[in-house]
């Protein structure tokens, strides 16, 4: 039971580093989604992009 509390504890702590990280990142303006984020332009292209693809596949399909 205590070498499970360990394990789980040890888990924990390794998850909550990495959601700093992440979050650091985040607010650093690090990658695509702080761009997407404060970018409204870049996140509209986006939108539209993803539109198109769906509607590329879906004439796939037919």
């Amino acid at each position: 039971m205590l070498n499970t509390l360990g394990n789980t504890n040890d888990n924990l702590s390794l998850l909550s580093n990495k959601l700093l990280d992440i979050a650091k990142k985040l607010n650093d303006g690090q990658g695509t989604i702080p761009l997407l984020l404060r970018d409204s332009t870049m996140a509209i292209a986006f939108g539209s992009s993803l539109d198109n693809l769906q509607a590329a596949s879906g004439d796939l399909r037919l």
